[in-house]
């Protein structure tokens, strides 16, 4: 008898919303095999939120590589202003839009784009989050544009989770307020100088 072949299927996965407004709440997000998609972890999570307590209320923030929208839909939850999310996958602006319509987050503003061209001429935010692809030279391309761009402020807060073993060579232009390394991933939390 033959049977029909295999086809795979993306499977659903979940991460949750860890305190403020939406709390408990989960993320849906597409677990496929060998995908770039690596949400920040829960015990990341907790740590950068801590990290930006004082920073988080009324605050406009850009997640820049945005996969899940976990870091995005968590500064939401925390009463930041509003969050530009940017993501190029399909099937990972579907879950965005779906999260967005399910907690009714209408200041959640989601993009099909590339966030590069966009970092190059932004406005200035106050938080920046950047976790890109690992296999990926994006972090340190949008790293250089932020830079470059003088409508980013000194003042703007930026977010990196890296490989801990290959950390971007710009860090060394930047002022970095916090740092953590939780085994394979580091990340800090930085300034322009």
């Amino acid at each position: 008898m033959a049977y029909p072949p295999k086809t795979t299927t993306p499977s659903s996965s979940k991460i949750r919303i860890i305190s403020g407004k939406y709390k408990a709440h989960h993320i849906e997000f597409s677990a496929r095999k060998n995908a770039d998609l690596r949400p920040t972890s829960d015990r990341l999570r907790e740590t950068l939120f801590n990290w930006l307590m004082p920073y988080i209320v009324e605050a406009k923030c850009l997640d820049a590589f945005a996969g899940s929208g976990a870091l995005g839909f968590e500064a939401l939850s925390r009463l930041a202003k509003s969050c530009d999310f940017f993501e190029l996958d399909a099937q990972a602006i579907k879950q965005l839009e779906h999260t967005k319509n399910k907690l009714n987050a209408d200041n959640a503003n989601i993009y099909h784009a590339n966030v590069l061209s966009h970092v190059q001429h932004c406005l200035n935010y106050q938080l920046i989050f950047l976790d890109p692809p690992f296999k990926s030279e994006l972090l340190s391309e949008a790293l250089s544009l932020i830079l470059a761009n003088e409508n980013i402020s000194q003042d703007a807060l930026i977010y990196a989770e890296y490989p801990t073993i290959t950390p971007p060579d710009l860090l060394v232009h930047f002022s970095i307020l916090k740092q953590t390394r939780q085994g394979a991933v580091s990340a800090c939390l930085l300034r322009k100088q």
